[in-house]
């Protein structure tokens, strides 16, 4: 039977987990006065860093297999972080009000009348492979009709029709190894240890 991309995480339970958004900006700096110019492009992608906890032989064959299945950064998987479960915000069943064109950070949404989302509120959007996390950037709340706007980093990937619904329990995105050569420690009382450098799926 042939691997199926993406692969699930045999489980989220990580010791630890960084996380961090690197963008496409540039500057400049005058030689002569040192003031910069910034320039912004709209490329973002998230990167992450899992440390597991440490494991027998029992446990950690499920996570070498998941590794070499990957095989390098070919392979792509679905995670998210443990510590998003819920929203602080009250709205739910947000969706899409009207389309969300690619490369936006600005969406309209349909949820709960006069229920909020706060900033900080992390959600999926897409399944699949084009699974993406993203972040709420400001606090909003719907109106009466249950209408708004929420701002949003990164950019949306892709373009997705009215009605996608956006996802705030337990988010999760495409990921794939952040290098082809991703390796296990296994220490004299046969205790394995991992670190797996990833990035999103883009």
């Amino acid at each position: 039977m042939a691997v199926v991309y993406p692969l699930a995480v045999p489980d989220h339970k990580f010791a630890s987990m960084s996380m961090r958004l690197r963008r496409a900006n540039a500057m400049t700096e005058s030689t002569f006065t040192l003031q910069q110019q910034i320039y912004q492009y709209t490329g973002a992608v998230w990167e992450a860093e899992i440390v597991l906890p440490p494991m027998t032989r029992a446990n950690a064959k499920k996570w070498e297999a998941f590794i070499l299945a990957l095989r390098g950064m070919r392979g792509t998987f679905i995670m998210g972080n443990p510590l998003h479960d819920a929203a602080e915000g009250t709205a739910t069943g947000i969706q899409l009000n009207g389309s969300g064109t690619i490369r936006s950070t600005d969406i309209s949404i349909t949820g709960t009348p006069g229920g909020t989302l706060k900033a900080g509120d992390v959600f999926q959007i897409g399944t699949g492979l084009d699974s993406h996390i993203h972040v709420v950037v400001q606090d909003v709340t719907l109106n009466g009709s249950g209408e708004g706007s929420i701002d949003v980093e990164p950019p949306l990937r892709t373009t997705y029709a009215n009605d996608t619904s956006l996802d705030f329990t337990l988010p999760k995105g495409v990921w794939r190894l952040a290098s082809n050569d991703i390796g296990w420690n296994i220490d004299q009382a046969s205790i394995y240890g991992f670190t797996i450098p990833c990035i999103e799926a883009i």
